[in-house]
């Protein structure tokens, strides 16, 4: 076998191994035997494997198996998953069967995962753009400070909710309410597409305002090509907008004044 298996009695001394414990731990099987099994746990881990053990003996098991660390011949910890298999009433075995595998490369993988996770958490959390990230049932599972600060509201209120349940009163430009299948995140889900640089007009119930924003839709999809995950950005283009219809007003209060020096200067014109 690949992995390591050991016998215990019921105080915990092994009493035989595989070949496999040279490949794992660096150990002869010689030179383990006789030994208490409980002396390579690592001391963080200790009493839930003595715990673990106990249990197993009196044939109560909680647990199906445990991750702890082992010490290697050399003086290294490896982590392993553990599963014991109570045979202390089997005459030809009498004992604790122990299987061992060395579970470092899961382990490191799922450290590496969650140390990833924290940093794309961090790293979103800082963007001076707003970020919400949707599950495929188009609820709100993170957003960021940015998002925040531009709604005027906690984290709290989103967490869980949909956007088109929270924020029902947005129009397009030109003053048409959006429609549910109209909202990015939403087509996103649907089309499995990106869907970029869509303006919208969102109802600011605190501000009593409707602040404009630019948001991008990138659905995250799993190798069937579904849709788990529906990462929204957006921008706040509020001021933006307002200097626009202030440039428009502008603009149209000097064509008025355009127009009216021309009708003077024609009635001038007809005066003389």
């Amino acid at each position: 076998s690949l992995d390591l298996t050991m016998l215990l009695n019921a105080s915990g001394e092994i009493i035989f191994s595989t070949p496999a414990i040279r490949r794992i731990l660096g150990y002869t099987e010689d030179e383990v035997l006789q030994t208490n099994a409980f002396q390579y746990i690592h001391p963080e881990d200790l009493g839930w494997a003595l715990q673990s053990f106990e249990r197993e003996v009196e044939e109560n098991p909680d647990i199906k198996f445990i991750v702890v660390r082992i010490r290697r011949k050399n003086g290294e910890w490896l982590w392993c998953m553990v599963r014991g298999h109570n045979m202390l009433d089997k005459p030809n075995i009498n004992a604790v069967v122990v299987y061992i595998h060395d579970d470092t490369p899961r382990k490191m993988a799922t450290e590496a995962l969650l140390e990833s996770e924290k940093r794309f958490r961090s790293l979103i959390r800082d963007l001076q753009i707003g970020v919400l990230l949707q599950a495929a049932d188009c609820t709100i599972e993170m957003t960021n400070n940015a998002t925040c600060r531009m709604f005027d509201v906690s984290e709290d209120v989103f967490l869980g909710g949909r956007i088109w349940e929270l924020y029902t009163d947005v129009t397009h430009e030109d003053g048409r309410r959006f429609l549910q299948e109209e909202r990015p995140s939403y087509k996103a889900l649907q089309t499995r597409q990106l869907v970029k640089d869509v303006v919208m007009g969102v109802w600011h119930p605190k501000h009593q305002e409707r602040i404009w924003i630019m948001i991008n839709a990138d659905p995250i999809l799993d190798e069937n090509g579904n849709v788990v995950r529906v990462v929204c950005s957006f921008t706040n283009i509020t001021e933006r907008k307002k200097l626009e219809r202030k440039s428009f007003a502008e603009k149209m209060a000097h064509q008025r004044q355009l127009a009216q020096a021309t009708i003077d200067g024609q009635e001038q014109e007809r005066l003389e």
